[in-house]
């Protein structure tokens, strides 16, 4: 009966060493997947510097103080595009 309790206690170790070898797999696919996406350039997203609504200062894509996740180049609080995410 021993050998069986050694048996189970590596292959339990075996199981959640794979399980979690999987999850740091799927993030760090989903992290290049990611950085790989392109931005649009402001052309593309239509984008106009100084707006009267839906400004990038509160779009959920905004990284202050002057970058957009989505969007190539610097961009201004006060601007805005049609990636505007609230």
């Amino acid at each position: 009966m021993p050998e069986e309790k050694k048996c189970a206690g590596r292959r339990q170790f075996l199981r959640c060493g794979l399980i979690g070898l999987t999850a740091i797999a799927g993030l760090q696919a989903r992290n290049v997947r990611a950085q790989d996406t392109p931005k649009s350039t402001k052309e593309q997203a239509g984008y106009q510097d100084n707006a009267t609504s839906d400004t990038c200062a509160v779009c959920a894509l905004f990284i202050k103080p002057h970058d957009c996740q989505i969007v190539q180049g610097p961009v201004s609080a006060t601007g805005s595009c049609n990636f505007f995410t609230a």
